[in-house]
């Protein structure tokens, strides 16, 4: 699987994160509703939400003066399969230098010499 390193990027910030889980939790937001519950500005949590829009984690619909946005489950999907997918590699590369750091102990142990007391 591709790593889409825009997505990845948007994801990287805390802040984004937490704007995830917020409106995961609420079921949508406004920059407004989410800056009474992070400790950023509206005009942060704006420029925030419009990088997550960008790569289309979330989609804004207007509401008034305000724009009210939902997370998109099927970017988020994708993003959570990109993870997996980069865990994965990542275990089976750790388990193979496990491997080979083993065989190098083995091969020294081997050609120690025996101390008999």
């Amino acid at each position: 699987m591709t790593v889409d390193d825009e997505l990845w990027s948007a994801v990287g910030d805390p802040t984004r994160r937490r704007m995830l889980d917020l409106l995961l939790a609420d079921g949508e937001g406004t920059a407004t509703s989410l800056s009474t519950r992070l400790p950023v500005t509206r005009q942060a949590i704006a420029k925030h939400l419009g990088v997550l829009d960008r790569v289309g984690l979330v989609h804004a619909t207007p509401s008034g003066r305000e724009r009210r946005y939902r997370v998109d489950e099927r970017q988020l999907a994708r993003a959570v399969a990109q993870l997996s997918s980069v865990g994965a590699t990542w275990d089976a590369r750790l388990r193979r230098i496990k491997e080979i750091a083993e065989a190098i102990q083995r091969t020294a142990d081997q050609h120690r010499p025996q101390h008999n007391p």
